[in-house]
């Protein structure tokens, strides 16, 4: 099987002139941002404008962009505690990257009780899901094979081996069942990362 041609690299100075130009257009001030994470997104923390702004690396991420800021607000409105988007327009897309905004949520340095994760999870599991959201069904694999076949770093012996072990473990979870059809449980999937 023959590789996808790599995606450009992804690098630090892409993502500080994205951060930018991103920053400029929401009327916000990039001067002291601080780079959290430098992977399969950007995250960088507005300390002073209580903002985080995450790019994601390339424009076929956008529906997923545009999708998390809809399940945020959707969450937000039902009166779930989690990341909530800004009040900003988006996502915005910058040279390519579709760029989203989230309220800072500081860290206490508290570990909440696992009392309070059951009940806000029980929340939304027992949550309908509206039809306006038009959530896709969960793809615990979503996107794998394609950075498997666009990784520069593989031999052609590693992809081979990691397609086929795709294979099986899709083949195993299609087996599996889910308690709660039709609930975010099994159908909401938001990356943080």
């Amino acid at each position: 099987m023959a590789a996808a041609p790599p995606d450009p690299p992804f690098t630090s100075a892409d993502a500080s002139a994205t951060l930018a130009q991103a920053c400029s257009l929401a009327d916000l001030s990039s001067d002291e941002a601080q780079l959290i994470r430098l992977g399969e997104n950007a995250i960088y923390r507005l300390e002073q404008q209580g903002v985080v702004v995450r790019i994601a690396r390339s424009i076929d991420i956008l529906k997923d962009a545009q999708k998390e800021v809809a399940v945020a607000s959707w969450l937000r409105d039902a009166g779930l505690p989690g990341a909530e988007a800004t009040s900003h327009d988006q996502p915005i897309v910058v040279h390519g990257r579709p760029v989203t905004f989230w309220k800072l949520i500081d860290d206490s340095g508290t570990e909440p009780p696992l009392e309070d994760l059951a009940r806000v999870l029980r929340q939304l599991h027992n949550l309908p899901v509206p039809a306006s959201l038009a959530l896709p069904d969960f793809d615990i694999f979503d996107r794998v094979s394609e950075r498997i076949a666009k990784s520069a770093d593989l031999t052609d012996a590693e992809r081979e081996f990691l397609t086929g072990r795709l294979a099986q473990l899709r083949s195993t979870t299609r087996a599996l069942t889910s308690p709660c059809p039709d609930r975010p449980c099994t159908e909401t999937h938001t990356r943080t990362t």
